[in-house]
């Protein structure tokens, strides 16, 4: 999307699926294989999105520091995560899908993200909230005992239908509570 509008876009992924993916499905040429640990150690950059990233990460402090160091002066960052204040987090607690240790290794409030940026350097432009609500039937069916029942009725179209349309019911409530599922942070570079 950054290069459909004029951007000289760069693009680093874990995985190499996605990677593939990205190159043929999109057309996405500067697209490489890495880590945090290739972000470059020099300004190179306007803008850093990390999409669903920060909360995977041992140490997001150094992560957003070296996002810091990548950024030319007023860069911006754009950090999508999961809402640890979410309608699912409330409700759902320890079975909520996004508390999913090892992988999800920090949970972030609006508050604890915009003191971390502060830290970091960085002022807080904007919250965006993201309303669905994607995996609350898992979440709900593993409070409830259900969880393995749960994943075999996943194989069944029918079902999949009913459980797109329980994320749906819940993204209304929850957008009519207040409560988003993901959060974007637009900060920029002081």
């Amino acid at each position: 999307m950054a290069s459909d509008v004029g951007y000289d876009a760069h693009g680093i992924e874990l995985m190499p699926r996605a990677i593939e993916a990205g190159i043929k499905e999109l057309g996405v040429s500067n697209l490489r294989q890495g880590t945090e640990n290739d972000i470059p150690d020099e300004p190179t950059f306007d803008i850093i999105v990390a999409n669903n990233t920060i909360e995977h990460l041992i140490d997001p402090e150094l992560f957003i520091n070296k996002c810091k160091a990548a950024l030319n002066n007023e860069g911006i960052v754009c950090f999508i995560f999961p809402d640890a204040n979410s309608f699912m987090a409330q409700h759902l607690k320890e079975y909520s899908y996004y508390n999913m240790p090892p992988y999800h290794l920090t949970h972030f409030t609006e508050k604890g993200m915009t003191s971390l940026l502060d830290v970091c350097g960085f002022d807080v432009e904007l919250f965006h909230e993201h309303d669905e609500g994607f995996y609350f039937g898992h979440g709900l069916a593993h409070k409830i005992g259900l969880k393995q029942k749960y994943m075999a009725w996943r194989e069944d179209p029918d079902f999949i239908a009913f459980d797109i349309a329980i994320d749906q019911a819940v993204s209304a409530l929850a957008k009519k509570a207040g409560c988003s599922l993901n959060k974007t942070v637009i900060a920029r570079k002081r």
